[in-house]
């Protein structure tokens, strides 16, 4: 980032847009400011300056000690994740003494996690500033690490390995060996723990996680009350018309033939797509 002079903040002010610029008439308003600042960080990115008329948009300047740049460090360290932010002191002509403090807040990146200050997260509603809603806050978080929070990686609660269906395992086993999609070494393991290991269904610490329950349980509707089969038939070439009765079954994903063939079809295609 260059070193702003005052013609390039006029010429920032005059552009007069407010959703991506906040200025503040002195430090005193630090906090809120900095609210704007974390709004920024969370939206478009954008221009906070202390020493500017909010009204007038007259450049007036403050008077900067070292006191100032100290508490403008405090309030920077309250922003979580941590980031590096640089504050530009720019004298004010024909005010001695007086100088604008300007700091420029990036704007995220695509799935980067939300950010917050003061250990809550704000974002830009047109030219305010508002603090982010708890759904749209847990949505970022979920897709800044979509591994970390997916429902199907996410550890099942009082499942153990007893809860396995060793028969549907072994199908699977099978079933992924002889299409490719496991090594062969798979079919000598003689644990449980090791027989689920190729399908990444365990958690670093070895417990099972919701796909381990959903595609092998011997009865995943126990843990979950939506983990049905749901199967139908059509009549003729036509999809979508002349449906059979739907049936619904509660057992695990592996145990139908019919789904496992869905399963591997869907497979060998996005391994062709690539």
């Amino acid at each position: 980032m260059k070193e702003l002079t005052i013609t390039d903040i006029e010429t920032i002010i005059r552009r007069d847009e407010s959703r991506i610029l906040e200025v503040k008439k002195t430090t005193a308003e630090m906090s809120a400011g900095m609210q704007s600042g974390c709004a920024f960080l969370n939206t478009e990115g954008g221009w906070l300056f202390f020493g500017i008329h909010p009204t007038t948009l007259k450049i007036l300047g403050q008077d900067v000690v070292d006191k100032t740049k100290r508490d403008i460090a405090k309030e920077m360290r309250k922003f979580s994740p941590a980031i590096d932010l640089a504050a530009q002191y720019i004298d004010v002509p024909d005010r001695p003494g007086q100088q604008v403090i300007a700091i420029w807040f990036p704007a995220p990146g695509v799935y980067s996690a939300p950010y917050t200050y003061d250990d809550r997260p704000y974002y830009k509603v047109e030219n305010t500033t508002s603090i982010m809603p708890r759904e749209m806050f847990d949505e970022r978080i979920r897709l800044s690490d979509p591994k970390k929070f997916s429902w199907e990686l996410t550890p099942c609660p009082y499942a153990s390995l007893k809860d396995i269906d060793e028969k549907t395992l072994t199908t699977a086993i099978n079933g992924g060996i002889k299409t490719g999609r496991i090594p062969a070494e798979a079919a000598e393991a003689t644990t449980t723990l090791d027989r689920l290991r190729p399908f990444n269904v365990l958690t670093p610490e070895d417990v099972l996680t919701n796909a381990a329950v959903a595609l092998f349980g011997k009865d995943p509707v126990r843990f979950f009350s939506h983990c049905r089969v749901r199967l139908a038939r059509f009549e003729g070439t036509i999809i979508f018309s002349n449906f059979k009765p739907l049936r619904i079954f509660a057992a695990s994903i592996c145990s139908f033939p019919v789904t496992r063939t869905i399963l591997t079809v869907r497979m060998s295609s996005r391994c062709r797509s690539r």
